[in-house]
């Protein structure tokens, strides 16, 4: 399964959470609106990310060989702007759903990308560029 993949269905149980499990609300209903701010704050981020694999016509897939280490746009400041942006947008969908019960769904997650997609990216990355990765990876957090 794909990342996107793995972030639908926490979509899905988050909502689900909400729905069938509901609890107090932890954020009124105005404040709701603000994790529709931060919703689009992770899928800019996401869309921001994804053309720099096209301009360099390296493969998005992570379980393609990368052919080229992408270290322009907001790979200057995470070595992982869409699972960040992904992890972003379910806080964000957890502040719009207002209850608690969700909110521990966007950190497992950030486990299970790093888990499941993360470290072989990154070994992946290290053979292929060796040298040049572990500077990147120096320089930049995987996470923020």
């Amino acid at each position: 399964m794909i990342p996107p993949a793995w972030f639908l269905i926490a979509v899905a149980i988050m909502t689900a959470m909400a729905l069938l499990l509901p609890g107090p609300a932890w954020i009124g209903s105005p404040e709701r609106f603000l994790g529709v701010v931060v919703i689009a704050v992770g899928l800019a981020m996401v869309g921001l990310s994804i053309p720099s694999f096209v301009r360099l016509r390296t493969p998005i897939h992570p379980d393609h060989t990368p052919n080229a280490l992408i270290r322009t746009g907001m790979y200057r400041f995470t070595r992982n702007p869409i699972y960040l942006g992904m992890t972003i947008a379910l806080l964000g969908i957890a502040v719009v759903l207002g209850v608690a019960k969700p909110l521990p769904v966007p950190f497992l997650f950030a486990f299970v990308v790093g888990r499941l997609f993360i470290r072989r990216e990154e070994a992946n990355l290290h053979a292929e560029f060796g040298k040049a990765y572990d500077d990147y990876r120096a320089r930049v957090r995987r996470w923020i």
